[in-house]
């Protein structure tokens, strides 16, 4: 029995249409190893490596289907015991879902209804995490903002001092320089100013 299926990615907002999904993807992969252990035992090598081949494919089906299937409705019924994950994973499938809507259905604004259902509840969730925040990793938080205008405060002064230091140099080069070049010229007062 050779079979050629075409696996497509598809994701499946009902939880009915990923178990019947799954259902038939598991009942291939089951004839397909009935199909190889029948190969092998014939020493057919060219029919086992097509149906390994095909019996891969399947398995990777079934990997996709499963990580694919998400049941937005049983989130949307028990929406505030949900975990915050679960709520994201309906969020997207509902805007994936949508793309593929027409818009002005009635299909459509259901699933807007949905999203908006939804998306409410992960505002809820975010601000009541916000709440929950402690004092200690608030005042982390506000001590974090303002460490950086003190260190960049720090930086500016120390940058004014070495400045300053810089310029006191070289003036004291100056006067250095010029102290020399008199004690050589034996030149003094305006006659050295000249020069």
């Amino acid at each position: 029995m050779a079979q050629n299926e075409t696996a497509r990615a598809t994701v499946y907002l009902n939880g009915q249409q990923a178990e019947l999904a799954l259902n038939l993807l598991a009942k291939k992969a089951k004839d397909l190893k009935k199909d190889l252990k029948e190969a092998l035992e014939a020493g057919d090598s060219i029919k086992y490596d097509k149906l390994r081949g095909e019996l891969g494919r399947v398995e990777s089906a079934q990997r996709s289907v499963s990580k694919a299937s998400f049941d937005v409705e049983s989130v949307l019924k028990n929406i505030n015991k949900v975990t915050w994950r679960d709520l994201e994973k309906a969020q997207k499938a509902v805007i994936l879902q949508m793309k593929n809507i027409e818009r002005g259905t009635e299909a459509y604004a259901a699933k807007e209804k949905d999203l908006q259902k939804i998306t409410a509840e992960l505002n809820n969730v975010r601000s009541v995490m916000k709440e929950k925040e402690s004092g200690w990793s608030r005042l982390a938080n506000g001590a974090s903002k303002y460490f950086g205008i003190v260190v960049a405060g720090a930086a500016a002064i120390g940058g004014f001092v070495i400045g300053f230091n810089k310029i006191v140099q070289s003036f004291n080069d100056f006067e250095e320089w010029s102290d020399n070049l008199s004690a050589i010229t034996g030149l003094v007062g305006k006659d050295l100013d000249w020069l």
